[in-house]
């Protein structure tokens, strides 16, 4: 098994401690009703968050991005993890909420529906990594008997669908399977074919495309409309998608080093997007400690990173008990 990079673990561990940040501001604060309305931030703060937001939405595209260039390798084990750590999580903070009072009462019905939260859509990204990792044998095999010019042909027509097409007529923001299999698929296409460049490159592209989307966001909130500047955010925008590429290949080109505790938080990393998303309350939490110190409020999201990703041992020891005792030995005695 080879050793994780150091530098990309970061990135992913950065990449999350990123979307909370996001969710404070889209969710807690409610940033995307408002914006997606047409209405104006009423805090006084309105530059500052969005250029936050310029900041924080390319995280996502990023993420999935990393997953496309290393590639997915379908395999049992990380299925079952996956499908464990997601019930795992839906009804520990489920239990947690409901024993201080903060959860609704939930049906035998709505239990049942939930028995496996992922097929239920309760994590809209983390239903498409799991699509996209199903689909993966598909995938690696389809891309490894097609030319490069039928792949970079097939992958123009997708960018087209997702980036233009469906970003013109607003159907849906790049929280899709398509936007992130688009992304994914960007990655393998750079692995196989494109060569490296310096990290100066990288690092030239990244400034231009967030000055650019600086420009955007900010001009199209004080001389169009708020809502444009909030579709000026979307994942689907090539802008935003270019921006994750552009990060990820930053943190490629440092000097590669490895890290026991920076690649333990990578690998738990997951977690972090798992408890907050279904944890909605903290992002009102959150929001109130930023309105009232910005700085607090981004130490409270880091210990709370920090905190769930060191919970996360318990679950990854049960899921790993579990698959051995019950899932192998199974599969053995079958055998």
């Amino acid at each position: 098994m080879k050793e994780r990079l150091s530098n990309i673990e970061l990135l992913r561990f950065l990449c999350m401690f990123s979307i909370c940040i996001l969710h404070m501001f889209v969710h807690g604060k409610g940033l995307m009703g408002i914006l997606s309305q047409g209405s104006m931030i009423s805090d006084g703060k309105a530059v500052e968050e969005l250029v936050i937001l310029c900041l924080c939405f390319p995280s996502v595209c990023c993420f999935m991005y990393i997953s496309g260039y290393f590639g997915l390798k379908l395999s049992s084990y990380k299925l079952f993890t996956l499908f464990f750590q997601a019930s795992f999580y839906f009804y520990i903070v489920f239990l947690i909420q409901k024993m201080i009072g903060m959860g609704g009462v939930m049906t035998i019905k709505e239990m049942l529906l939930h028995f496996e939260p992922i097929s239920t859509h309760v994590w809209w990204f983390l239903t498409e990594y799991v699509c996209i990792f199903l689909l993966s044998p598909l995938i690696n095999q389809g891309i490894s008997n097609i030319s490069r010019v039928t792949f970079g042909k097939s992958l123009c027509v997708l960018l087209f669908i997702n980036c233009v097409g469906l970003y013109i007529t607003s159907f849906h923001s790049g929280s899709s399977l398509l936007g992130m299999l688009t992304i994914y698929l960007i990655g393998r296409y750079v692995r196989m074919y494109c060569r490296e460049y310096s990290i100066k490159r990288w690092l030239s592209c990244f400034f231009i495309l967030i000055s650019l989307e600086f420009i955007g966001v900010v001009g199209a909130y004080f001389f169009v409309n708020p809502s444009v500047s909030w579709r000026l955010l979307w994942y689907c925008n090539p802008i935003v998608i270019g921006i994750g590429i552009s990060l990820f290949h930053i943190f490629k080109s440092l000097p590669v080093f490895h890290s026991k505790i920076i690649n333990w938080l990578g690998k738990h990393c997951l977690s972090i997007y798992l408890v907050t998303e279904i944890s909605k309350p903290i992002y009102n939490y959150w929001a109130s400690l930023y309105d009232s110190c910005f700085i607090l409020s981004f130490l409270a999201i880091l210990v709370t990173c920090l905190c769930i990703v060191g919970f996360d041992v318990v679950q990854q020891k049960a899921s790993s008990y579990i698959y051995k005792i019950f899932i192998k030995k199974r599969t053995i005695n079958e055998l």
